[in-house]
């Protein structure tokens, strides 16, 4: 278990500090087998289940992204982040077709990975399945990271002036609200403690997504702290949830009454 922990956070490393869009892919490939493992590492058949599905969706998150590389790749002849972006900045509008086809593949690509509403299918399945210190793992950081490869696509690559040509503020506001509105009426539906946590994570990453698609400095700076503090929160709120299915066996909010008096502490 340990060791793929390390090795995932190998991988997250890799991202943040990798200035190569094809690097990335490879780093996020890593990421997705080393989550899929921590999920699965307890020998059940929902974990089976969960793991396998977080699979599927990945895959299909990474060949969009690729495929969004491919046509970067394409028009510019790089794939490191800054040459690829002086490129695309001197001759945008002769390849206007191949860019915003690159930037919906990519967006797609990073929001499955991201669990951004409505591509968060596979997230509540996987939190409630895999032990609670992989939940925490995989909502506070790893989710996260890939919010950054966003950032860093949207502003360190296409450019301000390539996004407001599109209009992709008004898709990613549209994308966040709903998100951050049925992610909250879906959790508060929900019965196992688990779900309900993972449904509120697809809700606060519908908050991330609003301040970057601000397009502004402020909205990006909040976006970063809510990154940090959401991912700090929920690993606490995993953990103790953790700790009560540890020491009470019990998963359902409905069974909770009296556990002030049983667990002060948690």
């Amino acid at each position: 278990y340990y060791i793929l922990l390390f090795i995932l956070m190998f991988a997250l490393f890799g991202i943040l500090y990798t200035n190569d869009l094809f690097n990335t892919y490879v780093f996020m490939e890593i990421l997705s087998i080393t989550t899929c493992s921590i999920i699965s590492i307890k020998r059940k058949k929902d974990t089976y289940t969960s793991a396998f599905r977080y699979v599927m969706l990945n895959e299909i998150g990474s060949l969009s992204y690729l495929f969004g590389v491919a046509l970067i790749y394409m028009i510019t002849g790089y794939t490191n982040i800054d040459l690829a972006s002086a490129v695309i900045q001197g001759n945008w509008t002769l390849y206007q077709a191949n860019i915003i086809i690159a930037l919906g593949f990519m967006i797609i690509g990073i929001g499955i990975k991201s669990a951004i509403f409505p591509f968060h299918i596979w997230l509540p399945d996987a939190h409630s399945s895999a032990p609670s210190s992989s939940s925490a793992t995989l909502s506070a950081i790893v989710v996260k990271v890939y919010i950054i490869v966003l950032i860093k696509l949207l502003f360190r690559l296409f450019g301000l002036d390539i996004l407001n040509h599109f209009n992709m503020s008004t898709v990613l506001i549209i994308i966040a609200s709903v998100g951050m509105i049925m992610g909250s009426m879906f959790a508060i539906a929900q019965k196992d403690i688990k779900r309900m946590l993972g449904y509120s994570s697809v809700s606060q990453i519908g908050y991330i997504v609003m301040g970057i698609g601000l397009f502004s400095t402020l909205g990006v700076s909040a976006s970063i702290f809510h990154i940090i503090s959401h991912g700090m929160m929920k690993a606490a709120l995993f953990l103790s949830v953790g700790l009560i299915i540890y020491q009470k066996k019990i998963r359902r909010v409905d069974q909770f009454a009296g556990l002030g008096y049983q667990m002060p502490i948690t």
